[in-house]
C-alpha cells in the first residue's frame, strides 16, 4: 500500500511512511475550520510527494492530499 497514515493527535496533523520510519513535519490545525484543515492536509501531501522511500528516482508514492470525510461520532457495538 502506497498510502501513508494520516495521524491527528493533540491538535497536530502529520503524515507516516507505511514502509519506513519516515514522518512529515508536525503542523498545528489551529482551528476546526475547513479551510484550515485541507491547508495543512495539502502542504503534508507535499511533503509525502517529496518523500521517495526507495521507490526510484522521480518516482513519489501515491497520496493526492485527499482525506475522506471525518469520522462519524456514532459508537459500535461489540458482541
Amino acid at each position: 500500500m502506497n498510502e501513508p497514515y494520516m495521524v491527528l493527535d493533540s491538535g497536530t496533523f502529520e503524515v507516516w511512511c507505511r514502509k519506513c520510519s519516515w514522518r512529515s513535519q508536525p503542523r498545528l490545525v489551529a482551528s476546526v475550520d475547513p479551510l484550515s484543515f485541507a491547508a495543512v492536509v495539502a502542504m503534508s501531501a507535499v511533503d509525502w510527494q517529496d518523500h521517495a522511500c526507495g521507490e526510484g528516482a522521480g518516482a513519489a508514492p501515491v497520496w493526492s492530499g485527499e482525506v475522506g470525510p471525518a469520522p462519524s461520532v456514532t459508537k459500535a457495538r461489540v458482541a
